[in-house]
């Protein structure tokens, strides 16, 4: 009964993650193919035209080629690192190259192409550039839930069990004492002591600011000290050179995984390969391929004149090529493979994971950090390689960004919160902001658990921490953004320029909105402090000084839309330090529980304005 339990568990995953591609397919097929050019232009999902500028250097065996505008605009885009893209031009069977986005400015972006030349047609004349659905992802995941559902009479197979049935191992008992830990509070202490004592499983929330990494971080150096090793994954590549970065600052050696080009400079010394360079034997391996490239070379120069002892020659040459570039394989495969072994602590964000690891190699711990948008999916493809499962996050901030209604939506963290107590810890003393920003968010999202550290709990800017600056009745009302779709407030723009003007200098200002079409129409405008607006989804993960939210919003049927979920504005409320201002129209708000009781504390509190106090009537 279990094994059948097991495999309708993972069916029913890997139905909800089939539906998910077909519906991502289906929005990037309606993008590129039915959207007018300028349309896809302004959804940030295409640039037109562009023409190569430059190829610069770049590592293993991709060529890097600069396009840049042939006409700049200035426009907000959706091209990130490591995200596949496409050069394309004509109709019909037209010319097209698929590749991989590296860096990006304001007017040109890196087209990373993997191949023996460059194609003299990219080089030449103007094209289109599109930003593509990532399909190995998803093959990844969709492979490793297959295998999931199939796997039985080992360590994972008994992991997936506990998970099923609720029903962890016993707690360890006997262990070595912890090193002291003087950087971190006595909640985040305990936070480790309950998980060295786990077999299975053990999960670490908390509010924004709390240090969730930093624990991790101490907690991965324990199980290291132990003789453990640990695979410590993020659902993206940004997140996985944080945690990169942080494990290196704690001196734990961390080995990443992944494309060099998807890696952050920041982290890119860290890779297999940059570690690769630096084996004892990777002179011998560069001499392999050096050899093996010279007998190609020798092979090439018989193309054209072509006898019978030519014939003989270039066999011969092509035999001597073929035997060095498998030496040379065969030697890059045992320095990586030795590599991985020697590793104590892998990262790597959960799909690399499954492509690049040995299909064997496993580890006695998996951490993923940022665990809450994160699928299920995802984390189960990277706890094939683990003995026992480590999430951290906060299920009270934005989830993953689905095109599909399924299952997936369902939080693996905020599901194992609920299901296994003892095996969780939250972390509640936060290092980020005032203590009235923090309130609010506390009372709502986190029972009043959380409580502000000395060090920020004072941290003014000016009189009054948060202000609510209300709309109503003032005219101020939403518009439809370009081609229909988003939502604009030219009125609540106006607004934020005239507070700023009496603002007091921050050391960082952020202006967030919900809706793009609001930061799209913001930012063709330069504005204070050298500040430019982002959306909300965008800006999880960051913090500044001031934080000012427009939330677009008013009009008089009550319609918020995506704001309905409380979790964005936790999101967008927590970013502050030391002020936070929100602009709004209460009218609209009305009937949102969470707006509602956001408006009615900040009357309480003394943080209420009206619009009115920054309209001239001259």
């Amino acid at each position: 009964m279990k094994t059948e339990e097991q495999e309708i568990y993972f069916n029913r995953l890997i139905e909800a993650l089939d539906i998910e591609w077909a519906a991502e397919k289906e929005a990037y097929r309606s993008l590129l193919e039915k959207r007018s050019l300028q349309d896809r232009i302004e959804e940030g999902v295409t640039w037109h035209p562009v023409e190569f500028r430059e190829e610069i250097p770049a590592r293993g065996p991709w060529f890097e080629l600069v396009f840049t505008q042939s006409r700049p605009r200035e426009a907000v885009h959706q091209f990130s690192k490591g995200r596949p893209i496409r050069l394309s031009r004509g109709q019909g069977r037209r010319e097209e190259f698929r590749g991989v986005c590296g860096r990006v400015d304001m007017h040109s972006i890196s087209f990373l192409w993997l191949g023996k030349t460059i194609p003299d047609a990219l080089l030449e004349g103007e094209w289109t550039l599109d930003l593509l659905p990532d399909e190995t992802s998803y093959q990844t995941t969709r492979h490793a839930l297959v295998k999931a559902g199939a796997v039985r009479n080992n360590r994972q197979a008994d992991l997936i069990q506990a998970w099923l049935s609720g029903q962890t191992g016993q707690q360890k008992e006997g262990q070595s004492p912890m090193l002291p830990h003087p950087q971190l509070n006595e909640g985040q202490h305990k936070a480790l002591e309950l998980a060295l004592a786990q077999q299975d499983f053990f999960f670490l929330h908390g509010p924004p600011g709390t240090g969730k990494t930093t624990s991790l971080v101490h907690l991965v150096s324990e199980w290291l000290r132990q003789g453990l090793r640990v695979l410590a994954t993020a659902p993206s590549n940004a997140a996985a050179d944080h945690l990169t970065v942080k494990l290196e600052e704690a001196g734990l050696q961390p080995l990443r995984l992944g494309n060099p080009v998807r890696v952050s400079r920041k982290a890119s010394h860290c890779t297999l390969d940059e570690r690769m360079r630096l084996h004892p034997r990777y002179a011998e391996w560069q001499g392999y391929q050096k050899r093996a490239a010279q007998a190609r070379t020798a092979a090439e120069k018989f193309r054209r004149h072509f006898g019978p002892a030519e014939r003989q020659q270039r066999a011969e040459a092509w035999q001597e090529a073929r035997s060095l570039q498998q030496e040379a394989d065969a030697l890059e495969d045992y320095l990586r493979e030795r590599l991985l072994e020697d590793a104590g602590v892998v990262v790597a964000t959960m799909v690399t994971a499954a492509n690049t690891l040995p299909p064997s190699m496993e580890f006695d711990w998996l951490v993923v950090d940022e665990a809450a948008q994160a699928t299920e999916a995802a984390i189960w493809t990277a706890a094939l390689h683990a003995r026992a499962m480590c999430l951290a996050g906060d299920p009270m901030q934005l989830p993953p960004t689905l095109h599909a209604d399924t299952l997936l939506k369902q939080p693996m963290l905020e599901e194992a919160l609920a299901r296994f107590k003892e095996q969780s810890a939250m972390l509640q003393r936060q290092y980020r902001m005032h203590e009235h920003i923090m309130e609010f968010p506390s009372q709502w999202f986190y029972q009043n658990l959380l409580e502000a550290d000395a060090s920020v709990a004072q941290e003014l800017l000016e009189d009054l921490p948060v202000e609510f600056i209300d709309t109503a009745g003032a005219g101020l009302e939403e518009s439809p953004g370009p081609f229909g779709k988003s939502y604009l407030n030219v009125g609540e723009l106006g607004l934020v320029r005239k507070r700023l003007e009496t603002l007091a200098k921050p050391k960082q200002l952020a202006l967030i909105a919900p809706y793009r079409g609001q930061t799209d129409l913001a930012n063709k405008e330069p504005w204070p402090f050298g500040a430019h607006w982002t959306s909300i989804d965008a800006y999880q993960g960051q913090e500044a000084d001031v934080v000012v939210i427009s939330l677009v919003r008013s009009n008089s049927r009550g319609d918020f839309g995506f704001l309905s979920d409380a979790r964005r504005l936790n999101v967008a409320f927590t970013r502050a330090r030391r002020k936070l201002i929100v602009v709004g129209d209460s009218s609209t708000w009305g009937t949102d529980p969470f707006l509602n009781a956001w408006l009615e504390w900040t009357e309480k509190m003394g943080f209420y304005r009206s619009a009115w106090e920054f309209i001239s009537f001259g």
